[in-house]
């Protein structure tokens, strides 16, 4: 991972990885996140988030 520089610019990346019905209106989707500064080879942040939705 490399810190960001004050003014530099990033931009974020997220893909859809899954999505996981549990019943009862509920489900769970799981992204993968990057968050990617221009000119730089290495990312500023990796994770996976999980999110769940209640209807």
């Amino acid at each position: 991972m490399t810190p960001v520089k004050a003014g530099a610019r990033v931009r974020s990346r997220v893909v859809l990885a899954s999505i996981e019905r549990k019943g009862d209106g509920r489900v769970i989707l799981k992204t993968s996140n990057e968050l990617l500064i221009e000119g730089e080879d290495k990312p500023a942040l990796v994770a996976q988030t999980l999110v769940m939705l209640v209807a």
